[in-house]
């Protein structure tokens, strides 16, 4: 049976309650959680989740207390294993709005680096988190596809 988009949000905020210790994490999780349902409801354009998550992480990273954007990219991850086949744009226009999103800059005036990697542009994490979960999608023909390279480079 297919997964809908309503069990898939409870099931990602069910595994924020049971996983994320970090209380503001969790938090700004559920947010992007709300975000990505919206965005698969078409409530919301890439454009517009992109910004919503910048504005949800970004004062964390800006202050250095949060670690990492390894997590929303798990849920990104997730959302593609089950709705890739039928939300593929939506999904590869929301990584190309989030690379386009201005620089995270900190308040010394340093632009914000996560694994040798520059926030929003250089996706840190991308590419492990999609390896971790060895992202492929099914297609409606019977074929299965992996993601394409070209969105987990730089």
């Amino acid at each position: 049976m297919p997964t809908t988009i309503s069990s898939w949000v409870q099931t990602q905020r069910a595994s924020q309650e049971k996983w994320q210790k970090d209380a503001l994490e969790k938090e700004e999780n559920f947010l992007i959680i709300s975000a990505f349902e919206q965005l698969l409801n078409n409530q919301l354009s890439a454009y517009s989740t992109a910004s919503r998550i910048d504005g949800i992480v970004s004062p964390r990273l800006i202050s250095g207390l949060r670690a990492s954007v390894g997590s929303i990219w798990g849920l990104f991850a997730d959302a593609t294993k089950h709705f890739g086949a039928s939300h593929t744009q939506q999904l590869a226009d929301v990584i190309l709005a989030i690379r386009e999103l201005p620089d995270v800059v900190n308040e010394k005036g340093y632009k914000v680096i996560r694994f040798g990697k520059v926030v929003w542009r250089g996706m840190p994490d991308l590419g492990w988190i999609f390896a971790e979960h060895g992202v492929q999608i099914n297609g409606t023909d019977g074929m299965t596809y992996d993601v394409p390279l070209c969105l987990l480079r730089r």
